[in-house]
């Protein structure tokens, strides 16, 4: 138990200097868990992983660029989800305030895409025959093998195109409305930095 709570603080001090609340928890978690009351450690430390979380997501998000595609950040629309462990941990981000010209950029761990997406990436007849049926095709983003498609709004006739990349047991999807061009949308796609960004959701 102490060596899970000392790994813990550690992983604390790394992300952020403020560990106050999950510091909090994860003494009434050692002290619960003296007094042989499992549950009681359990839940406090189920919260002190649900806070570390949402740590992590709001340092993912301060390494995403300030602007993108000339659009501002929506800041009432920033959102850290953070479950227990790494599960259900999902950080999203918009730019622009216009819906139909808009970015969105959205991080989940454990997407029921994740099999999906990955089976287009490494299946060279699978992508072929999606390729040719549905438009989606491969590209590349900051490195990392993606998954690109395109759809239009079903009443304005908006372009949507959207990047799936996989990233270990997270699906970064890159959102796109209102850019008609899929070289732009892919560019645009190349300045969130992915490889800062591994490090803090592995």
């Amino acid at each position: 138990m102490k060596i899970i709570l000392s790994v813990l603080l550690i992983f604390v001090a790394i992300l952020t200097g403020r560990t106050q609340d999950i510091t909090a928890s994860l003494d009434k978690a050692q002290k619960a868990y003296d007094a042989s009351s499992q549950q009681e450690a359990r839940q406090e430390l189920q919260q002190a992983l649900i806070d570390l979380n949402v740590l992590i997501g709001n340092k993912v998000l301060a390494l995403m660029p300030p602007t993108l595609g000339g659009l501002d950040i929506s800041k009432t629309d920033d959102s850290v989800i953070g479950g227990t462990g790494f599960a259900g941990l999902l950080i999203s981000r918009t730019y622009g305030a216009n819906r139909d010209k808009r970015i969105e950029i959205t991080l989940a761990n454990d997407s029921p895409l994740m099999s999906t997406i990955s089976s287009f990436l490494s299946n060279d007849m699978l992508s072929g025959l999606m390729a040719s049926q549905t438009g989606q095709k491969r590209v590349m983003v900051s490195g990392y093998k993606g998954m690109l498609e395109k759809s239009e709004g079903d009443t304005d006739g908006s372009v949507r195109y959207t990047i799936n990349v996989p990233i270990d047991n997270t699906l970064l999807t890159f959102e796109s409305t209102g850019f008609n061009n899929e070289d732009e949308v892919i560019s645009l796609a190349q300045h969130i930095n992915i490889d800062k960004i591994v490090p803090l959701i592995k």
